[in-house]
């Protein structure tokens, strides 16, 4: 079964009844669900749909506004992450000599930097086609980049070129593979499970969490602490994500010192140059 490389508008529509793209996203995502299509991405998109659950999620007057952010962060997390998805890394760190000095950053953002001269795209849009080149290059059953994007949209011709698969929207890629889009709402609440206040729920008296999903594929090596030594089983979303057996397993992906390390350079990379 050949695999498409998912942007993550395509999991952010899915959730936003108003998006052009919501129907085909949801049936996407519920073709996912059913095992009918393999889907891979970028540890990025864990990033990213965290960060529009914690920017998005509703504080009310009396709210523990950590405790708020942390559980909306560790839904969407979940939510990806449960999908059987191939989560794309590209490993190690790269040396970039400029102007006699030299600058060490992850491969990722090295390839990305590479690309942002061959197309005109924003920062966290180069990581994405950086990602899916590298996936299709490790592998030969990548056949797609799925995007809503209109600026990838725009591109395609300059972007078929560059990845050697074909650009195609969520409506494009629906129809060429026969999804059907009746009936599109999965079993949870699409359209307001990224907004949700409620944690994930557990079992206290099993130890498990109701409704364990897959466990994630990770491309890429795992460590325990990151470069600084900071241990990444603290962080709160991170711990809220281990409390059972069946957790771990999504820690085995080893997402979470990317999604933790890549958030701390993503940061301060927009704080000094974006």
């Amino acid at each position: 079964m050949k695999s498409a490389y998912l942007d993550t508008n395509v999991f952010i529509a899915s959730y936003k009844p108003d998006d052009v793209y919501h129907e085909e996203s949801s049936a996407i995502i519920k073709a996912l669900e059913q095992g009918e299509i393999r889907g891979q991405t970028s540890t990025l998109t864990l990033l990213e749909a965290a960060a529009v659950a914690s920017r998005t999620i509703p504080i009310r007057k009396g709210d523990d506004e950590k405790e708020v952010r942390q559980s909306a962060v560790s839904k969407a997390i979940l939510d990806i992450s449960n999908l059987g998805l191939t989560f794309v890394h590209i490993p190690g760190d790269s040396s970039m000599p400029i102007d006699g000095s030299t600058i060490e950053m992850p491969a990722a953002f090295h390839q990305a930097l590479l690309l942002a001269s061959s197309v005109g795209l924003r920062a966290f849009d180069l990581v994405h086609l950086a990602s899916a080149r590298y996936s299709s290059l490790s592998h030969s059953d990548l056949s797609a980049f799925v995007t809503g994007d209109s600026d990838f949209l725009s591109k395609k011709k300059e972007l078929t070129r560059i990845l050697e698969m074909p650009i195609l929207s969520p409506k494009e890629y629906v129809e060429g593979m026969g999804i059907s889009r009746s009936n599109h709402s999965s079993g949870r609440n699409r359209q307001v499970s990224l907004h949700s206040r409620s944690a994930p729920r557990y079992d206290g008296r099993r130890g498990e969490r109701a409704g364990d999903g897959l466990p994630v594929q990770v491309e890429g090596g795992r460590q325990d602490q990151d470069r600084d030594g900071l241990d990444i089983s603290q962080n709160p979303v991170c711990m809220s994500l281990n409390r059972s057996e069946s957790h771990k397993r999504l820690d085995e992906g080893a997402w979470a010192p990317w999604l933790w390390k890549s958030g701390r350079v993503l940061s301060a990379l927009r704080r000094r140059y974006i």
